[in-house]
């Protein structure tokens, strides 16, 4: 989101407070954070947190009025972004940041109506992009892969030794992540 800002562009963040206790409104860094119980309403089946958590990002989006809304998924945000559409018509960019399994690529799924809505979809890596265009193919000339971003290094790393550098890899190694 920095770097958005440092680039012009003005940045609102729209969030759940996940299992923390933060506030639901804050500054960070000048960009502002608005958090929301979307996992504690979904789980708990909470209608009555449903209702104002429905209610507050409708009247956001409206106060606001994004040219663009980018979503990250798999993320219970997703179900408020679709469930408030006449607030915004701002187009969506959807970020899919693991696979679509294939039980949930039926039409009336969460996914699928966010794929179908999204006017770009991006996945952070190849072997995600493949399984999302497979299962949802009409996304195949609105998609692209946009890897996750780093910051470089503010010093210049010490070369590497001449001998075989031994290497530490700390991750989740999964079939699914591909080769």
């Amino acid at each position: 989101m920095r770097e958005l800002q440092l680039r012009g562009f003005e940045t609102l963040v729209v969030t759940s407070h996940g299992d923390r206790e933060l506030p639901d409104e804050e500054e960070r860094d000048s960009i502002q954070v608005h958090r929301f119980p979307f996992q504690e309403a979904l789980q708990g089946r909470r209608l009555d947190l449903f209702a104002s958590a429905l209610q507050r990002v409708q009247r956001l989006k409206r106060s606001w009025q994004p040219d663009i809304v980018h979503l990250n998924f798999p993320s219970p945000s997703g179900l408020f972004h679709l469930r408030t559409p006449e607030a915004s018509a701002a187009p969506l960019v959807l970020a899919m940041h693991t696979y679509v399994p294939e039980w949930d690529t039926g039409a009336d799924t969460l996914s699928c109506k966010l794929l179908r809505q999204s006017a770009w979809v991006t996945a952070n890596s190849a072997v995600t992009l493949d399984l999302v265009r497979a299962a949802h193919r009409e996304i195949a000339d609105r998609s692209s892969i946009v890897y996750n971003g780093l910051r470089q290094p503010g010093v210049v790393p010490a070369p590497l030794p001449q001998d075989s550098p031994v290497v530490a890899c700390i991750a989740r190694l999964v079939f699914k992540k591909g080769d």
